[in-house]
């Protein structure tokens, strides 16, 4: 972490202390683990923890494995789907359409799922361990920790994540619409005029529907499974 002016400096301080507290504390996707503790397969990594200033100025930051270096035999499947702009656009404009010649009123909302992949459990066929970045301001700077949740930077991380997602909308009555997997609808049995479309880009949602009562359950679960939602009601 490279000096700036101090201001900026004590907005990345506070932004790394947030990200390892999710880390260690609230998510435990990741334990300080010694060496004789480690399987001799393990796959040892580097990490480094990324910040990002957002558009509103707030600092983030991020831990990531340097995944790039996972041999093959430390993942399983690695893939997962992006969703298309133009099947986004397509869902929001034949939802838009329908709501025209139905005289329904259209919601449209944005939700992001918070902590995302540090919900989701490893699996790997191999241990791994990595390496704390040596300047961090956390006690286990420099420290080996067992990675026990799929952080970003993992092969295998968005496929878990696209994974308990889907399964997550099934539960909840959304069905993927083919051929693009990411677009997720839920239609009520006796009057199809009353639906909820979701595109799903990664761990950010875009929301149309002509009933919001469907959009309201899927909060309800992703929350209790997930946590609090950032929403906005966008119209």
């Amino acid at each position: 972490m490279t000096e700036r002016d101090p201001v900026a400096h004590a907005l990345i301080v506070a932004a790394v202390a947030k990200e390892m507290l999710k880390v260690t504390d609230q998510y435990k996707a990741i334990r300080p683990i010694a060496t004789c503790d480690m399987s001799p397969h393990a796959v040892h990594l580097y990490s480094s923890m990324l910040t990002k200033v957002k558009a509103d100025g707030r600092v983030t930051a991020r831990l990531v494995p340097h995944g790039n270096h996972q041999p093959p035999d430390s993942y399983d499947e690695t893939f997962a789907p992006c969703v298309a702009d133009e099947s986004k656009l397509l869902l929001v404009a034949s939802f838009q359409a329908a709501a025209l010649q139905d005289e329904l009123p259209l919601r449209l909302s944005d939700f992001d799922v918070p902590g995302a992949f540090l919900n989701i459990d490893l699996k790997s066929p191999r241990q791994i361990p990595i390496l704390l970045p040596k300047d961090l301001p956390h006690p286990l700077a420099g420290k080996t920790c067992e990675v026990l949740k799929a952080l970003y930077g993992l092969k295998q991380s968005n496929h878990l994540f696209t994974l308990d997602m889907t399964m997550t909308f099934l539960f909840t009555g959304f069905h993927p619409t083919p051929p693009d997997l990411c677009n997720f609808v839920r239609t009520d049995s006796v009057n199809p005029s009353l639906c909820c479309g979701v595109s799903m880009t990664v761990d950010d949602g875009l929301v149309v529907c002509t009933e919001p009562i469907f959009y309201d359950e899927l909060l309800d679960v992703l929350t209790s499974k997930y946590g609090p939602m950032t929403q906005n009601d966008i119209c």
